[in-house]
Protein backbone atom coordinates (compact mmCIF):
# COMPACT_ATOMS: atom_id res chain seq x y z
CA UNK A 1 0.00 0.00 0.00
CA UNK A 2 1.29 3.46 -0.90
CA UNK A 3 0.41 6.39 1.32
CA UNK A 4 1.27 9.94 0.28
CA UNK A 5 1.81 12.45 3.09
CA UNK A 6 -0.21 15.65 3.33
CA UNK A 7 2.57 17.78 1.84
CA UNK A 8 3.09 15.33 -1.02
CA UNK A 9 6.84 15.29 -0.36
CA UNK A 10 6.94 11.73 0.98
CA UNK A 11 5.35 8.47 -0.01
CA UNK A 12 5.14 5.72 2.58
CA UNK A 13 5.04 2.07 1.56
CA UNK A 14 3.42 -0.39 3.95
CA UNK A 15 2.67 -4.08 3.83
CA UNK A 16 -0.53 -5.22 5.47
CA UNK A 17 -2.54 -8.41 5.48
CA UNK A 18 -5.85 -8.43 3.65
CA UNK A 19 -7.47 -9.32 6.99
CA UNK A 20 -6.05 -6.23 8.77
CA UNK A 21 -8.42 -3.42 9.67
CA UNK A 22 -7.96 0.18 8.49
CA UNK A 23 -7.00 1.04 12.06
CA UNK A 24 -3.72 -0.86 11.49
CA UNK A 25 -2.91 1.52 8.65
CA UNK A 26 -3.78 4.56 10.78
CA UNK A 27 -1.48 3.33 13.56
CA UNK A 28 1.40 2.76 11.13
CA UNK A 29 0.97 6.20 9.56
CA UNK A 30 0.78 8.17 12.84
CA UNK A 31 4.57 8.12 13.28
CA UNK A 32 5.07 9.83 9.91
CA UNK A 33 2.47 12.59 10.21
CA UNK A 34 4.09 15.98 9.73
CA UNK A 35 1.56 17.98 11.76
CA UNK A 36 1.10 15.91 14.95
CA UNK A 37 -1.52 18.31 16.42
CA UNK A 38 -3.92 17.94 13.52
CA UNK A 39 -6.31 15.02 13.01
CA UNK A 40 -5.96 13.24 9.68
CA UNK A 41 -8.05 11.07 7.38
CA UNK A 42 -6.87 8.45 4.92
CA UNK A 43 -8.60 8.57 1.55
CA UNK A 44 -8.39 7.40 -2.02
CA UNK A 45 -8.09 9.96 -4.78
CA UNK A 46 -10.28 8.30 -7.37
CA UNK A 47 -12.96 7.60 -6.56
CA UNK A 48 -12.68 10.10 -3.71
CA UNK A 49 -13.50 8.08 -0.59
CA UNK A 50 -12.50 8.64 3.04
CA UNK A 51 -11.86 5.80 5.48
CA UNK A 52 -12.56 6.25 9.18
CA UNK A 53 -10.08 4.85 11.72
CA UNK A 54 -12.84 3.09 13.67
CA UNK A 55 -14.23 1.14 10.68
CA UNK A 56 -14.42 -2.57 11.52
CA UNK A 57 -14.18 -3.87 7.94
CA UNK A 58 -11.00 -5.53 6.67
CA UNK A 59 -8.81 -3.96 4.02
CA UNK A 60 -10.16 -6.49 1.53
CA UNK A 61 -13.78 -5.59 2.39
CA UNK A 62 -12.94 -1.91 1.91
CA UNK A 63 -11.45 -2.62 -1.52
CA UNK A 64 -7.93 -1.68 -0.42
CA UNK A 65 -6.35 -5.11 -0.88
CA UNK A 66 -4.26 -6.55 -2.47
CA UNK A 67 -2.88 -3.09 -3.34
CA UNK A 68 -3.99 0.51 -3.18
CA UNK A 69 -2.86 4.11 -2.92
CA UNK A 70 -4.04 6.48 -0.21
CA UNK A 71 -3.42 10.11 0.63
CA UNK A 72 -3.47 11.77 4.02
Amino acid sequence: MRIRTESGKRTLIGKFKTTDKINSVYEAVKAFIENKDKAFVLRTTFPNKAFEADDTKTLKELGLAPSSALVI
